[in-house]
């Protein structure tokens, strides 16, 4: 991408490497909302440019679905930015609002970086309620199980960390979740990475120390032995949490009741790099434990009460869940239903739009749980067709002779109306007051109508017997004809 193309830029933040840029526009439809990290000058030419290149391709080169997941755990970068033929930045999604908070004197907004971890309960109470579940150990060991599940899901595609520390990974509640950040850093093995710039001071690695050291790259045993740093001083936070190391995991074996953690992360912090375990095994032992003390919804089982339906028909799913707060029901073509437990403690009925699975999602402030149905079959109502067959088809129908004749008949014969005459009205003829006579007047019409209305029935009645016998000599048959006899 070319720098021309980032439209406004808005300083947020600026780094050892870089200065970050919000953008009034986004460069790629896929994020709503994106940022530029510009690289100093001194950065540019040296291998951080290699690697940011290196970490465009590597997301370019994954499956939609491990895309998506990459996107979600990371702020990782998605094109380079070239000012001519030089690399000159990287585009990366915005961090969302849940990985930030707002610092109560200054009003600042202040992302959630792993630092807050180290700060005793006191002092994060100061800060808000937004940490008050901070005070959880299980809520603790829940946001490091995310941060060992997503180093795991790297060191798996063979991506190596390098530079871990608590400024580059961030977390956010409800559910408990974690980003890790500066992601344009990490190297691709087999190429080695060295350990140049990648260490920051209190984590430093046995094999990466001494003079010359043992050894000077990073990878998959470094990362695992600055992870052991970040549980052990993240479960044990207040004065001096920043300079922990392995002689201090006596602290941790007092808090967790299970001994297998403190044993696991001592692992992670011995010298021997044979020792150590990989990020898969201190995942497991991680996440056990916070289950134990924090957990997300259990979704004992779920069931649909018929297999087979017709096209915008009700399937009634049923469940057995525990502990959720929210829940959402998906299925094919798009159905999204937002289940509220309390009301649908054991289901509920969703109209069956397309043949497949449905999706329950159970969430509360530990995380979520998904579990998908039988797959249910949907049926279109058959068309009914019905075969109406053609009327038959009528040949043409011959006039009748007498009506004919009639039609012919009365061709001439016409009906007169004779008019119908108002005759006078004679105020002087009528016994009435002289004051009345000009209102007698204006009743002139209507009395006249009054006085010939014998009149008018005797003509309407002679009109009527005139046409009665006009009609009669035209319906009356003709006599016959003689017939005269001719001798042959």
């Amino acid at each position: 991408m070319k720098l021309s193309q980032l439209g406004v830029m808005t300083p947020l933040a600026k780094g050892g490497a870089g200065e970050v840029f919000d953008l009034d526009r986004s460069p790629d439809s896929a994020f709503p909302h994106m940022v530029y990290k510009a690289y100093l000058p001194e950065v540019l030419g040296t291998d951080a440019i290699k690697f940011a290149e290196q970490a465009v391709e590597f997301r370019d080169s994954l499956s939609p679905a491990d895309k998506a997941e990459l996107d979600a755990f990371s702020a990782w970068p998605v094109d380079v930015v070239k000012d001519g033929r030089t690399t000159v930045g990287v585009i990366m999604p915005r961090i969302d609002r849940e990985f930030f908070h707002v610092s109560p004197g200054a009003g600042k907004t202040i992302i959630n970086d792993f630092q807050w971890l180290l700060v005793d309960q006191a002092k994060l109470r100061s800060r808000g309620t937004q940490f008050d579940d901070l005070s959880s150990f299980g809520v603790r060991l829940r946001l490091l199980a995310n941060f060992v599940h997503v180093l795991d899901w790297l060191h798996r595609r063979r991506v190596i960390v390098g530079d871990i520390s608590f400024r580059n990974v961030a977390f956010a509640m409800n559910p408990p979740r974690v980003k890790f950040l500066d992601c344009d850093g990490f190297a691709f093995a087999p190429a080695s990475a060295t350990a140049t710039g990648r260490t920051t001071p209190t984590f430093a690695v046995p094999e990466l120390s001494g003079n010359p050291p043992h050894q000077r790259t990073v990878d998959e045993q470094t990362d695992i032995y600055k992870t052991g740093l970040v549980v052990l001083r993240c479960m044990t936070p207040g004065p001096g949490a920043t300079q922990r190391a392995a002689k201090d995991i006596r602290l941790l074996a007092g808090l967790v009741p299970d001994q297998i953690v403190a044993a696991t992360v001592g692992d992670c912090l011995a010298v021997d790099r044979s020792q150590r375990p990989t990020a898969a095994s201190l995942y497991a032992v991680l996440q056990s434990q916070s289950a134990s003390l924090s957990s997300p919804p259990t979704i004992a089982a779920i069931d649909v009460d018929s297999t087979k339906c017709l096209r915008g028909t009700d399937v009634i799913v049923t469940w057995d869940v525990t502990g959720a707060v929210a829940g959402t029901l998906r299925g094919p073509s798009g159905l999204d239903i937002t289940v509220d437990f309390s009301k649908f403690p054991t289901g509920m009925a969703v109209p069956a739009q397309a043949t497949g699975p449905l999706e329950l999602i159970a969430t509360n402030k530990y995380g979520s749980t998904t579990v998908q149905t039988p797959w249910v079959r949907v049926f279109e109502l058959p068309a009914v067709i019905i075969d109406v067959p053609r009327p038959p088809k009528i040949g043409p129908i011959s006039p009748l002779a007498p009506l004919d004749e009639l039609q012919r008949s009365l061709s001439g014969v016409r009906v007169e109306t004779p008019a119908l005459v108002m005759p006078a009205l004679n105020a002087a003829n009528l016994d009435l007051p002289v004051w009345l006579a000009p209102e007698v007047q204006k009743l002139r019409p209507a009395t006249a109508l009054v006085e010939s209305f014998d009149g008018v029935r005797d003509e309407m009645l002679a009109g009527g017997r005139a046409l009665s016998e006009r009609l009669g000599q035209a319906l009356r048959p003709a006599p016959p004809r003689s017939r005269r006899w001719r001798r042959s």
